[in-house]
């Protein structure tokens, strides 16, 4: 599934957090400069890590709970109150979502073991060439959501109130340089 554009994360460390299948999704380059994504679940208390829908992590990612600590690439580097002799920090990375790169966007793949992404884009990425998507730059994103109406009888003073529910669709203005 489309999740943005490589320009949203430039840095490493840089992350954003799309929602996908009502799952929110930690995207963030490694200091190798891959991109990488991760469920944005902490394995220790299954907390969720980040709020902010976009941000910087300073060469690691901590979870606010109990501070267990991840490198870029989901690897846990530290775990605090976990001192028993039989835990290993390598049995506990970050749960891993499959990322893969496509003329300036990034997409992600929820299932075990994804048909790699040019597979499935089959003769598309020759179609859209010419267009050189690539070197196209987020100008304005725009997310519509549903909204759950509470009715009230017409003669009530208030207005219905609105709830903010699952985004229906995204809409992302891309400019050429």
């Amino acid at each position: 599934m489309y999740a943005g554009r490589e320009s949203e994360i430039p840095r490493h460390g840089d992350y954003v957090l799309p929602e996908i299948a009502g799952e929110s999704i930690i995207v963030t380059r490694d200091s190798s400069g891959r991109v990488q994504a991760f469920f944005n679940v902490c394995r220790h208390r299954g907390t969720r890590i980040c709020a902010a829908s976009e941000g910087h992590f300073e060469g690691r990612i901590q979870c606010p709970y109990h501070g267990w600590t991840y490198a870029l690439d989901g690897r846990l580097l530290g775990a605090t109150h976990m001192q028993e002799a039989n835990f290993c920090r390598e049995d506990y990375p970050l749960n891993r979502v499959h990322a893969d790169l496509w003329d300036g966007h990034f997409f992600l793949n929820l299932s075990a073991n994804p048909e790699p992404l040019m597979d499935q884009l089959a003769s598309l990425p020759r179609k859209f060439a010419p267009w050189c998507m690539q070197d196209l730059r987020l100008q304005k994103r725009i997310i519509y959501y549903s909204h759950a109406m509470n009715l009230r009888p017409l003669w009530y003073a208030r207005p219905p109130e609105v709830k903010l529910t699952t985004p229906v669709a995204v809409f992302t203005l891309l400019l050429n340089r």
